[in-house]
């Protein structure tokens, strides 16, 4: 039999009828979970994340385990999903070199709790300028690098930036700025996408982006709870807002906060992708000892506002939609490789407690260090840290071992660049 795309779950199920009596697999019982999830999966990147993953369960299920041809028709499928995906057929990349931009990013104003502010008081030429000095770093970068790994096409070449590298003056960017910064670090002659970074995957630190959260709230009840939007009678296209509880009750649009996002930037090629960070802290704003807020523009003033975590996060009044971290959250496949990314304190808190196969992990962070594996035998672990302005590797062997660097100063920007030896990549 074949497949000519991923079954859904339920179709599995029929033609997989005999992995399906009691009691069954635990192979078949991740399996089914994974088709289900697959189909409910929105972005490229989940979807491949979970190919990536049925293919190891597809390829778990061996000798003694009896033979099924419709077990083997999904490895088929799923592989052939793979290599759509990705444009290539088996490991692109035998071996890792980590590249660390290490430069600070969470330094304290010495005697107080204020993060130390160096860019421009304009939130565009501010992330303009960072965009510049960042690609003045990784072509530096480039060239420090050393052959034949430099050259090599097997071996990928990790660039990453620490933790809050794109952060304005006060505190945090409107997403229009901070959705200019990927393509800005991409354009041009020297931009990450020019052929000779094609075997380089950027993580390009973090940005904080914050947007007003304006909502509807309820003054007769005090509360925003009851508020539900109805057709307007006198116009079927319109809506009009009204409170549960009462027609007659005054209902107001207000701001409630500012919603803040802590994103890591992540591209290769012409591919890009985000990971939110789950756990807010007190340094995410540059001033949290004179108070809890963020400033922004409103109504052409500039303004105070409380700051709101992102849907997902753990401190969020929004639950996030998947609890599953391969559905858009910390975890993504790149070239055959899963890649999982803790921000800072997501590794204190082990937000990737309970996710397996990962090979690479990947930390930016500003006051963390590599605390805990969670990679497969042999995996490595890169931690760059904007705090203490350096970087860390593990490599989770038995026993494991810490790698160490060569520093190379970086010319007419701040910060050094760090490179690690070549690694192996383990595959399962």
């Amino acid at each position: 039999m074949r497949y000519e795309d991923i079954p859904n779950v339920n179709a599995w199920k029929v033609d997989a009828y005999s992995l399906h009596q009691f009691p069954i697999d635990p192979i078949v019982v991740n399996i089914d979970d994974m088709l289900t999830k697959y189909y409910q999966a929105f972005s490229p990147m989940a979807k491949r994340n979970l190919l990536a993953d049925l293919e190891k369960s597809c390829l778990a299920w061996k000798p003694p385990k009896p033979g099924n041809a419709a077990m083997d028709a999904l490895l088929e499928v799923v592989k052939r999903r793979l290599a759509y995906s990705s444009g290539s057929i088996g490991h692109v990349y035998d071996n890792v070199v980590c590249v660390s931009y290490s430069v600070k990013t969470g330094e304290f104003v010495p005697g107080t709790d204020v993060v130390v502010y160096r860019g421009k008081l304009d939130d565009e030429q501010d992330m303009q300028q960072r965009v510049n000095n960042m690609k003045t770093a990784f072509n530096q970068a480039r060239n420090f690098v050393p052959n034949p790994a430099r050259d090599d096409s097997k071996t990928l070449k990790i660039f990453m930036a620490p933790e809050f590298y794109f952060r304005g003056r006060y505190g945090a960017y409107p997403p229009e700025i901070v959705a200019q910064i990927l393509p800005l670090l991409r354009g041009g002659g020297n931009g990450s996408d020019s052929p000779v970074f094609k075997d380089w995957l950027f993580i390009f630190g973090t940005a904080i982006s914050a947007s007003i959260d304006a909502r509807h709230h309820c003054y007769t009840c005090k509360s925003a709870q009851h508020i539900v939007f109805k057709r307007d009678p006198l116009d079927r296209s319109k809506t009009i807002v009204e409170c549960s509880k009462g027609a007659t009750h005054d209902v107001q649009e207000g701001i409630f906060g500012a919603t803040i996002d802590n994103v890591a930037l992540i591209q290769k090629g012409k591919q890009d992708y985000l990971v939110a960070k789950e756990y807010m802290s007190g340094i995410d704003f540059r001033d949290p000892g004179s108070g809890a807020y963020v400033k922004m523009m409103n109504a052409g003033v500039r303004k105070k506002f409380e700051p709101i975590a992102t849907e997902g996060s753990v401190v969020s009044r929004f639950a996030s939609k998947f609890d599953d971290e391969r559905m858009g959250g910390g975890v993504f496949n790149i070239d055959g490789i899963t890649f999982g990314m803790e921000i800072c304190l997501d590794h204190e808190e082990n937000k990737l407690a309970g996710v397996g196969n990962l090979q690479i992990l990947l930390i930016p962070s500003a006051g963390m260090d590599i605390k805990r594996v969670r990679t497969i035998s042999n995996g490595v672990t890169f931690n760059v840290d904007g705090g203490r302005a350096n970087a860390h590797v593990y490599v989770s062997s038995v026993p494991g071992v810490w790698k160490t660097a060569r520093s190379f100063a970086l010319s007419g920007v701040l910060g050094n660049i760090e490179i690690f030896d070549s690694l192996m990549i383990p595959y399962i």
